[in-house]
């Protein structure tokens, strides 16, 4: 699906519900990474019920064992999807038989995609369907294309940066030694920028941070720069796999799973809960500067 204006012309999967283009009219230049050889295939993803991995890739409820792949459910579902406007498109999915095996309650999820002038906003939403509370994670993971510089073990994209509007205060989340599930442990850094690279990324597999910065600009190597308004996020997440041209700009609501965690997913850390005919939302936007 696709909107437009006179300025940007954004375009939506209805498989996962997510970006697959946002493309400035004005300057010719796309603003989401397209996927290359060798490199991830993915472009964004609407996380739903749980951020990243569970340890084990399983959980209970219930007095039930489930099991979950990477990043929820909602990325290997299709969605519907609505034209409200020339400007404005929604795409939506009510839970099924399918996703009850993994996640067995029932909800509404839907990501709505507008522009206004050199603004694009993906808000998003999940309804609890259910005669039943559920405890929940979620978040957003559309990456954006920066330039790489290409070698024998993919792209590196040293030469480009993120910029916060002052000086920030960030908490790094620390992980186990493959990045994948989180210690429970932190430590501050005070910095205006982070310089993104392929060195970076093999240090932190993902960068993930404690913050409530309200805003951030991602600084292109070309000199590109994009302004990214994160909503209420408490946690952000940079991400690269040494391959492709992109970082990965992640707002999340909630953590992956944490070392040796319960299984009970009522006893998760950072999880929200949702009671019967409730509503959790949540949006961020991108522009240039």
């Amino acid at each position: 699906m696709r909107i437009e204006n006179e300025e940007l012309s954004v375009e939506a999967s209805l498989h996962g519900g997510s970006l697959t283009s946002v493309f400035d009219r004005r300057s010719k230049r796309e603003w989401l990474y397209q996927p290359v050889e060798g490199s991830w295939k993915g472009q964004d993803i609407f996380q739903f019920p749980f951020v990243a991995r569970l340890e084990g890739g399983t959980y209970e409820t219930e007095g039930k064992t489930y099991s979950l792949r990477n990043h929820g459910v909602l990325r290997y579902v299709d969605f519907q999807g609505k034209k409200e406007s020339s400007q404005a498109m929604e795409l939506s999915f009510v839970s099924n038989a399918g996703t009850l095996e993994e996640f067995p309650y029932s909800f509404r999820a839907s990501v709505r995609y507008q522009l206004e002038g050199r603004k694009m906003t993906a808000s998003y939403r999940v309804v609890n369907d259910d005669v039943k509370p559920f405890f929940f994670g979620c978040g957003c993971h559309p990456a954006f294309a920066v330039p790489g510089t290409p070698d024998e073990n993919g792209q590196d994209i040293a030469g480009s940066r993120i910029e916060f509007p002052e000086e920030a205060v960030l908490y790094v989340q620390r992980t186990d030694s493959e990045g994948k599930f989180m210690t429970g442990e932190e430590f501050q850094v005070r910095t205006k920028e982070i310089l993104l690279s392929r060195a970076l990324f093999r240090l932190y597999p993902t960068l993930i941070l404690r913050t409530d910065v309200p805003s951030l600009t991602l600084v292109r190597k070309d000199g590109l720069r994009l302004r990214i308004e994160r909503g209420k996020a408490p946690y952000l997440a940079l991400w690269n796999d040494g391959r492709g041209p992109y970082v990965a700009i992640e707002q999340w609501y909630s953590l992956p799973d944490f070392l040796h965690a319960p299984k009970e997913l009522a006893q998760k850390k950072t999880l929200h809960l949702l009671l019967p005919h409730q509503s959790f939302s949540y949006s961020y936007s991108v522009l240039p500067e």
